[in-house]
């Protein structure tokens, strides 16, 4: 029975067989040349000197795109030149930051930022997660105070105009 055309085996591990869905797909996430994304750059921050004030939405948008194109020249930068030399030095020492670590295994920085509004306060607390089959469990545990804890602020009362980047804010 011949084989039909519309179903195809995943690729064996190994195998030199290149399919040009998987040639297009690497190539549209396969990281950007350090030049394009150095212009891509300068661009959006030309952009954002051009722009007048009261543009808010365009504003924003090359504000964005400016931080985007940022990460994207110093991953081409890193994947070019490696890590520099306080990176290596720090790596080495184990005090390398949870950003760098997940940026230096591939992954992408997140659609949002986060804002700290208030805290943290931890007051001494163990989290504990108990997973079985598909029930999950979330105890928290948490020490009583042994001295008087310092009085903690009031919240910012200025409400009205959230970050929109921030989550829980």
């Amino acid at each position: 029975m011949p084989a039909d055309p519309s179903r195809r085996e995943p690729p064996v591990p190994g195998d030199a067989t290149v399919l040009p869905d998987d040639a297009v797909l690497a190539e549209l996430t396969a990281p950007v040349a350090l030049e394009d994304a150095r212009e891509s750059l300068a661009f959006w921050r030309g952009r954002l000197d051009e722009l007048p004030l009261h543009k808010r939405a365009e504003r924003k948008e090359a504000q964005d795109a400016i931080e985007r194109w940022e990460t994207k020249v110093r991953d081409a930068e890193r994947a070019q030149y490696g890590p520099s030399v306080l990176e290596q030095v720090l790596g080495a020492l184990g005090v390398v930051g949870a950003r760098a670590r997940a940026r230096g295994a591939g992954v992408e920085a997140p659609p949002f930022r986060w804002r700290l509004t208030a805290g943290p306060w931890f007051d001494n607390q163990v989290a504990t997660l108990t997973l079985d089959g598909p029930t999950s469990r979330l105890a928290i545990d948490r020490a009583p105070a042994t001295y008087p804890a310092p009085p903690r602020p009031a919240p910012p009362r200025d409400r009205a105009r959230p970050d929109p980047g921030a989550v829980g804010g």
